[in-house]
């Protein structure tokens, strides 16, 4: 009995027919469910599989990053142990530096002492040169003028009693007694450019050297002898100092054109390598450049005293006065085709 809407149940006989093949061939619906099955057992098959590699995956990760952590772990314990070290090696450092501190000042303090100890022997020394000066400017001066006015009033008193040998002898010794004086006032000069301090100012050297050249040509007036200067040439120097070096270079050059056709001497100056160079030029005996080392040496001469007389000590003077203004100087020459002279004065 039914009541309202309610259906009854369907019968299995009236479903009978759906599960079974239809006429004709065609598909029932438990093959369907048959194949639904197989799909669903292979999708199971599938993310069982998945499920396993993600799960290896995921070991090796682990692993992976467990190794880095014991890498990074081993790496901040060796910096740890490097700071140690450092540390250790600073402080080490530190005290070794302190030692060496102490050692420094204590060797300074000694230099200290020793380079006042210097400076005392080093004044004492200055005024005892001082006082050699003074002597040899006066008391070897005036035995020297006697031995020279004797000579002299005996060439001229008592000629006509002497032969020629006793005249010879006394010429000699005139000639002696006045190289003798001439290399006094040499070693004076010398002994003075090392002792005087440098005072520089703004100079013409042109006006300079040619002042210089005028007085030796009213000192030999006999002599024709060309000078040619450049003009405005400048330098910042000691005007004393380099008057002293350009009367000796210019003597040099006007001694040693004597025997020289033609004679002729230039100043001036050029540029070499940013720097100012001035020159002194002759045209006259020149020297072998074989013995340019000695130039500079106080009595070292390249031509004998009979040739050209002089006393050795001019060029030394003049290497001395161009080291005194922190310059340089030095010559280039032809035997018998005269000498170049060059210097630099630092500003």
């Amino acid at each position: 009995m039914r009541t309202g809407n309610a259906r009854a149940p369907i019968e299995p006989a009236l479903l009978e027919p759906l599960l079974t093949d239809f006429p004709g061939g065609g598909q029932s619906v438990s093959y369907a469910i048959s194949q639904i099955e197989s799909e669903e057992h292979r999708l199971l098959i599938d993310r069982t599989r998945e499920t396993k590699n993600a799960s290896q995956e995921v070991w090796i990760s682990f692993i992976a990053i467990s190794l880095l952590d014991i890498l990074l772990i081993a790496a901040a314990f060796e910096q740890l142990v490097r700071a140690h070290r450092s540390h250790l090696q600073i402080a080490e450092g530190a005290a070794s530096i302190e030692a060496l501190n102490n050692e420094l000042t204590r060797v300074n303090t000694e230099l200290e002492a020793r380079v006042e100890e210097r400076t005392q022997e080093l004044a004492q020394s200055n005024q005892e040169l001082e006082a050699f000066s003074y002597s040899v400017s006066h008391d070897l001066r005036a035995p020297l003028r006697t031995i020279d006015g004797f000579s002299l009033a005996l060439m001229e008193d008592f000629a006509e009693n002497l032969n020629d040998e006793g005249r010879d002898y006394i010429a000699r010794i005139r000639n002696g007694v006045q190289r003798m004086g001439m290399l006094i006032d040499s070693l004076l000069q010398l002994s003075r450019v090392t002792r005087s301090e440098v005072h520089r100012e703004r100079i013409d050297l042109s006006q300079l050297a040619t002042l210089v050249f005028d007085e030796l040509a009213a000192g030999d007036p006999d002599r024709k002898i060309q000078f040619i200067p450049q003009p405005g040439v400048l330098a910042q120097a000691d005007p004393r100092l380099v008057r002293i070096a350009l009367e000796n270079l210019i003597g040099n050059a006007w001694k040693f054109t004597s025997r020289t056709t033609d004679a002729r001497i230039e100043f001036g100056s050029d540029v070499r390598e940013d720097v100012t160079v001035y020159f002194i030029r002759d045209n006259g005996a020149g020297f072998d450049m074989q013995y340019v080392d000695r130039l500079f040496t106080a009595f070292q001469r390249l031509h004998g005293d009979r040739d050209f007389k002089g006393s050795g000590i001019g060029l030394a003077t003049v290497s001395r006065i161009i080291r005194r203004h922190q310059g340089s100087i030095w010559a280039e020459s032809e035997l018998g085709h005269g000498a170049t002279f060059f210097f630099s004065l630092a500003a």
